[in-house]
């Protein structure tokens, strides 16, 4: 919709989207059919000087856009001339492809109308844009035009991976994930079929690009692509690109800022994965071993990611991601060591060392971004041996050897060694060459301090707020403290009566074992003076008289007879209530354990036993099956009864 002043202009814009859109598909064979009405016909607005004032607009716009176009009578809509571009499809035939449409009749009709600069109500002039046409009608066109063989942005598979054989599909799966993580439409052909098989299904289905990868490829880290329907190979190094890639990136832009951004940038982009940031780190050694004119990029590089992520987290998980590739290559042992001052050096170590120190000779200001990185290392490799701890502690074996010095160990080692300087006499020459590296060393050994400091100390604190977490999970709550009071306000009164039936109960015992032992005395008596004839007791009264005090003793002082002067035992139910509230006793802390004692201390039921409540706290303990499970310690315990003692003593003098 727009006024008559902005219809040419409008007008040319939806032709130029047309062409943009031809250019995209690869589309230049195309003209524009220019429809007109046709007088007395009954077919078209009968309204003649509008159809001649938008025709001489169309043929403006067309003129100024300047693509070929013929005019045809009677083929215009029935609202307004229009135009058709005109296609030639792979056998010559010509089509439509899409259309432009000048509506003069329809805002009328459906009375439109907007404001003018007049403050008047005018009708709007309506432009009908198709600029594909039908779209299934479009893409059928595409099929035939390209044969199938469509470009590789527009190829629904745009690169399919070829291991040469199964020993490289780990390989090929791999490179496969990569591509499909950076939005690459891809698939892998990891079928027991021959190489040349996988070729030739690759050329049936016009896959435009093959990614063929074997033992070298595998060990360079490389790919051999071939386009489709040619027959060249190319091996194409990934390191190699994003090295290639970022050297041009700061040598076109003059302003070290802007180039930084724009690096940064391409890393995130190209590099910005787990499986891809090895890349990077691969390419940061071919610019440090191709000598002064190249290493100064990989200082660049590095210090551009480390500047840029303050402001954007992407950059900072990249150079995490970063660390932990180079951790994994240095405990895996994926690059070969060095030699340096008759010593062995992994070449990751190198490779960092190497680069902190030429970001140091560029701009001794870097040396905050070194020690930025290096605490990232510092952090990862104490977190990945801590893993690793815990591992071999859960399993017996750990995933990185337990043997191996500390990467960070290791580089500090290192830079001692390339800062050493020693004077020759001979040549007068005193002052070090090698101080900012020397500089650099102690200030990554302050580093490695403060950095290993912290991580002990939130260690720490996490393993006490754990230790608190747990803590808490395991102490009674209220709910029980609460709901167990009762079991041991009962308990006292079972273990006051306990204590007094121990005391009847001998009393009683004690009664009957006396009988017993005077029945069997006075038997014995008797029968010995029968027997022996003394006092005018004759045997056979005396076998009597001691028959009967047997069977007084086995039947009147039977315990079965004195079951009657018994008191009645309940261990039972003093039992449960102790096992009820020991239950919770060990759950309770010393602070909830000390408030619940003098709460029960105070209360009126429990008046009648006070003094015994110190007892049967030693009694619970006693009979505690598992002590070693209680939240409180024997000593903190021990602290309680002599407090509930004091507090015992308080409340009897306070009555």
């Amino acid at each position: 919709y727009c006024t008559p002043e902005q219809a040419k202009e409008e007008f040319i814009k939806v032709m130029n989207l047309h062409t943009e859109y031809y250019k995209l598909f690869g589309l230049s064979d195309f003209w524009i059919r220019f429809s007109l009405a046709e007088e007395n016909t009954g077919k078209f607005v009968d309204e003649p000087e509008l159809w001649q004032k938008a025709e001489k607009l169309v043929r403006e716009a067309m003129d100024e856009v300047g693509i070929p176009y013929q005019e045809v009578r009677g083929e215009a809509a029935f609202y307004g001339p229009k135009i058709d571009f005109q296609v030639t499809n792979v056998v010559g035939r010509e089509e439509t492809a899409s259309t432009n449409q000048l509506d003069l009749v329809i805002g009328k009709r459906f009375d439109l109308t907007y404001i003018g600069s007049d403050n008047k109500d005018h009708t709007p002039i309506i432009i009908h844009r198709a600029p594909l046409g039908t779209h299934e009608r479009f893409v059928a066109f595409l099929i035939e035009h390209y044969g199938g063989a469509f470009p590789t942005w527009l190829a629904p598979v745009q690169v399919r991976v070829i291991p040469v054989a199964s020993a490289f599909n780990e390989y090929a799966n791999s490179l496969n994930e990569s591509l499909f993580s950076s939005f690459v439409r891809t698939e892998i052909d990891d079928s027991n079929d021959s190489f040349s098989k996988k070729i030739r299904s690759a050329a049936i289905t016009k896959i435009p690009n093959l990614l063929i990868v074997g033992e070298n490829e595998q060990v360079d880290k490389t790919v051999t692509w071939q386009r489709y329907g040619s027959k060249e190979r190319q091996t194409l190094a990934f390191a190699d690109q994003i090295a290639r890639d970022v050297m041009v990136l700061f040598q076109k832009q003059m302003d070290p800022e802007a180039a930084s951004v724009d690096a940064s940038s391409y890393l995130w982009q190209n590099a910005g994965t787990p499986e891809k940031v090895s890349y990077f780190v691969d390419a940061t050694e071919l610019w440090l071993e191709s000598g002064a004119t190249g290493n100064k990029f990989a200082a660049l590089s590095w210090n551009g990611l480390v500047t840029q992520s303050v402001n954007n987290q992407d950059y900072d998980t990249f150079l995490r991601m970063m660390i932990v590739a180079i951790l994994d290559g240095y405990y895996s042992l994926q690059k070969p060591d060095i030699d340096y001052k008759e010593k062995r050096y992994s070449s990751y170590t190198s490779i960092i060392s190497n680069t902190f120190i030429r970001m140091i000779e560029l701009n001794p200001a870097s040396e905050a971004g070194a020690s930025e990185i290096f605490s990232i290392l510092v952090n990862c490799e104490m977190a990945l041996e801590a893993s690793s701890q815990a591992e071999e502690e859960e399993t017996g074996s750990s995933t990185i050897p337990t043997d191996m010095k500390k990467l960070y160990d290791e580089m500090i080692d290192y830079l001692a060694d390339r800062g050493t300087f020693k004077a020759d006499p001979m040549s007068g020459e005193e002052e070090n060459p090698n101080e900012h590296i020397e500089i650099l060393c102690e200030k990554l050994r302050g580093t490695r301090r403060n950095v290993m400091q912290e991580v002990i100390n939130e260690r720490a604190l996490e393993k006490r707020k754990k230790l608190e977490m747990e803590l808490e999970n395991q102490l009674a709550s209220a709910e029980e403290i609460v709901m167990v009071s009762p079991q041991f306000t009962d308990g006292i009164a079972f273990f006051v009566q306990e204590k007094r039936f121990n005391f009847k109960y001998l009393a009683v015992e004690k009664i009957r074992m006396t009988l017993q032992l005077l029945g069997s005395i006075t038997g014995a008596v008797y029968f010995l003076l029968g027997f022996m004839g003394v006092w005018g007791v004759h045997w056979i009264d005396g076998i009597v008289v001691c028959l009967v005090m047997l069977v007084f003793v086995r039947i009147a002082a039977s315990r079965a007879q004195f079951q009657y002067f018994y008191p009645v035992d309940i261990s039972k139910e003093l039992e449960e209530c102790a096992t009820a509230f020991l239950n919770v006793m060990r759950s309770m802390s010393q602070e909830q354990l000390e408030q619940f004692l003098v709460r029960q201390i105070k209360l009126e039921r429990n008046q009648k036993y006070l003094a015994m409540v110190p007892e049967f706290m030693k009694y619970l303990y006693a009979i505690m099956p598992d002590r070693k499970g209680m939240v409180i310690t024997v000593d903190e315990l021990s602290e309680l009864v002599e407090n509930s003692e004091i507090e015992v003593a308080k409340q009897l003098r306070g009555q």
